[in-house]
């Protein structure tokens, strides 16, 4: 059994996203929209012909019961689909997992989840737990290396300790990605004078420089009244710094009525 990978910081932590939440984000939409099919679609009860007589009315309920089950069956193996999926993303490190153990102290840090124990432990999806012979975590989400899952092929690495490598290789990429992003918070905030204009920057770095979370960010794509943006693909969107110098521009006021 592997150690406990290295600690991280609560911040770092809470980028990550819940086993539920990371469904929704990283699953082939495919998959996504035939469980939500499945969803919407439970059969109603059938009613045959013939329920006048007692046969007719027993053969009515039993074609209704093999709908149901035919229908969970579905259901099932489209939920199990998508929970696959999800761990292929984990086994090729696509996805780092990381949570509290139990039992948790007030000073504990998040820490990283070996993947044997994870794969080979009970998952709850619903509460992003899992159990593992004497070892609990609780609150477990899923963190994305800096390199991109669209650059990794899905597929389970035979090699172990080159799994164990590219691990503790997206580890550090993340940590150098976070000493970065605080860098420019502390040095550059609402402050582009030293790059180039021309420049794309991902969203929480430009969430970082315009001084607000990248929370915020999202929720002005999705209402609108938010700097302009490239859209490059479904999950990857930059900003340009000359965008955001002119929206942070036109965000000046010298009084408060208007």
């Amino acid at each position: 059994m592997q150690n406990l990978k290295p600690e991280i910081d609560e911040k770092t932590y809470l980028m990550g996203c819940t086993l539920n939440e990371a469904i929704s984000k990283y699953c082939n939409p495919a998959l996504i929209q035939n469980y939500q099919d499945l969803i919407h679609s439970r059969p109603a009860p059938s009613i045959g012909r013939n329920t006048k007589t007692l046969l007719g009315a027993i053969q009515s309920i039993n074609d209704s019961l093999q709908n149901n089950d035919e229908h969970k069956t579905k259901l099932k193996n489209s939920i199990q689909a998508l929970y696959r999926e999800i761990l292929n993303l984990i086994k090729n490190g696509s996805l780092i997992p990381y949570s509290y153990k139990l039992p948790r102290q007030l000073s504990d840090s998040p820490i990283g989840i070996p993947i044997d124990m994870f794969l080979a432990g009970n998952i709850n999806w619903a509460t992003s737990e899992l159990v593992y012979k004497n070892f609990e975590f609780t609150g477990i989400r899923l963190i994305e290396p800096l390199k991109k899952i669209a650059e990794i092929p899905l597929g389970v690495k035979n090699n172990q300790n080159d799994l164990k490598l590219e691990e503790e290789n997206s580890l550090k990429d993340s940590l150098k990605e976070k000493s970065l992003r605080e860098s420019h918070k502390k040095n550059s905030k609402n402050s582009f004078s030293d790059l180039d204009p021309e420049l794309h920057i991902d969203e929480k770095i430009a969430a970082n420089y315009l001084g607000i979370s990248h929370r915020t960010l999202q929720g002005y794509r999705t209402k609108g009244g938010g700097p302009e943006f490239v859209k490059i693909s479904h999950k990857v969107v930059r900003y340009k710094i000359s965008d955001l110098i002119k929206w942070t521009e036109n965000k000046k006021r010298k009084n408060t009525s208007r």
